[in-house]
């Protein structure tokens, strides 16, 4: 019976070390996102009005070019003028922050979602719509691409990272994007 005794304190002693050791390691870092490419990445729906693109008494159709950005400064930049937002509706790599470009042609009163894959590298999306009149903040939005953090474990826990799905809604109105919003996935 001392025999069996001893070997349960035993036990003991070595599950209550193992316990609290545990919550006495060093704090580990916050892990790093991987901006890796991802199908179907990306979401964007339109919901534009019957009179969009008003201009001369009847509407028009319009374009929006989708911009996948690593960061948005000279996204920015550019979509602070009426030129700026001229130059971003002509589809090109103006920056090397622009790691992809689409395009979205939209008819007035039209409901529409296009998925995109989200390339390598990709942070941010800036979005602009050709009105005819290009107003700066009225005609153009930035979206960041979700970052989610969470925990596995139980008794050793470990903190993880994941790239999520972006999901944009614009309603589009006559002159300007009326709302804007997102709805951020996990995988």
């Amino acid at each position: 019976m001392g025999s069996t005794l001893n070997k349960t304190v035993l036990l003991l002693t070595f599950m209550a070390f193992v316990f609290f050791s545990a919550g006495m390691s060093p704090r580990q870092p916050d892990p790093f996102p991987v901006w890796n490419f991802e199908a179907s990445g990306i979401y964007v729906e339109c919901n534009a009005d019957r009179m969009l693109n008003f201009f001369n008494d009847k509407p028009h159709t319009m374009i929006m070019v989708v911009y996948q950005l690593t960061t948005t400064d000279a996204f920015n930049v550019a979509a602070n003028t009426g030129e700026g937002l001229k130059k971003l509706l002509q589809q090109e790599r103006f920056d090397n922050s622009v790691v992809a470009i689409n395009a979205i042609i939209v008819q007035p009163g039209e409901k529409k979602t296009k998925v995109f894959d989200r390339v390598e590298n990709a942070q941010w999306v800036g979005v602009v719509a050709g009105y005819y009149d290009l107003v700066p903040g009225q005609a153009n939005q930035t979206y960041r691409i979700p970052v989610i953090y969470g925990q596995k474990g139980r008794i050793r826990i470990r903190k993880t990272v994941a790239i999520g799905k972006l999901h944009i809604t614009l309603n589009l109105g006559p002159k300007t994007i009326l709302k804007a919003g997102t709805v951020n996935e996990t995988k």
